[in-house]
């Protein structure tokens, strides 16, 4: 691991090295059949030095709380080593929305430029507004768009190194997509104490839905009587639920609405 990572900070775009490589790329079948495209070994260099945004963000957790003395000697005690996988759910537990968000716009912009860089040397030679993957702005868009497989194909890569980015991302775009939905229901799930209140809250409303239904039977019951007195005397003697009543007066005056 310390030889790739030493290799990987020697690679950078050495200036005045100006060896390059021919590619054919096929735009459509209704245009020129095929485009030669002259890639500078630079370009290259320049797409692999944004592996070191993954030694940065190793970086950032490694100087977590989550990775020091006293974790360790913790992740010791139950069982397992703390390591960079650990921090990162660690993260992704205590700060859902904010980790998301993040790496969410880091891979966006970064993928962005790569998918540029690729794509440079065969829009110059294209004609004039055949495609926009030169602007930043709209190399960002065609990311946004395929990392979130909507995929409206208004603007797309022609090289195949623009297509396997392109490719890169609708696979990380799985990745956020879950994260992101994580992270949603998180935010709306209830903790210990908000779950007894809400139980609580749902036992009372129940309870109170019981007593407003048995008002509310018991008054529907006492007009249904109310009306069977007036037609038929001999009723008050045979109904049990009349026997609570002393007299038929005592209840007609209570019945009365």
């Amino acid at each position: 691991m310390l030889i790739f990572e030493i290799c990987l900070m020697c690679i950078f775009p050495w200036p005045f090295y100006e060896r390059f490589i021919l590619f054919t790329f096929v735009v459509s079948d209704n245009d020129p059949p095929d485009i030669t495209a002259a890639y500078f070994l630079g370009d290259f260099f320049l797409a692999v030095m944004f592996l070191r945004v993954f030694l940065a963000y190793r970086s950032v957790l490694n100087y977590s709380v989550y990775t020091d003395a006293f974790s360790k000697k913790l992740c010791n005690q139950y069982g397992f080593q703390n390591s960079m996988r650990f921090a990162l759910k660690c993260l992704l537990v205590h700060y859902p929305g904010y980790l998301v968000l993040i790496n969410g716009l880091l891979f966006t912009l970064v993928l962005a430029y790569l998918v540029r860089i690729f794509e440079l040397p065969v829009l110059k030679l294209l004609p004039e507004n055949y495609y926009t993957l030169d602007q930043y702005f709209n190399a960002v868009y065609v990311t946004i768009i395929t990392i979130t497989t909507v995929g409206y194909g208004d603007i797309s890569p022609i090289s195949k190194f623009g297509k396997v980015t392109m490719m890169a991302a609708a696979l990380l775009g799985t990745v956020m997509i879950s994260l992101m939905v994580l992270s949603v229901s998180s935010n709306f799930e209830l903790n210990k104490e908000q779950s007894l209140a809400f139980r609580k809250i749902q036992s009372s409303c129940r309870a109170s839905n019981t007593v407003v239904a048995s008002v509310r039977y018991y008054i529907a019951k006492r007009q249904y009587y109310m009306h069977k007195l007036l037609t038929d005397p001999n009723i008050l003697e045979t109904s049990t639920f009349l026997q609570i009543a002393k007299d038929k007066k005592t209840w007609i005056k209570y019945c009365d609405p």
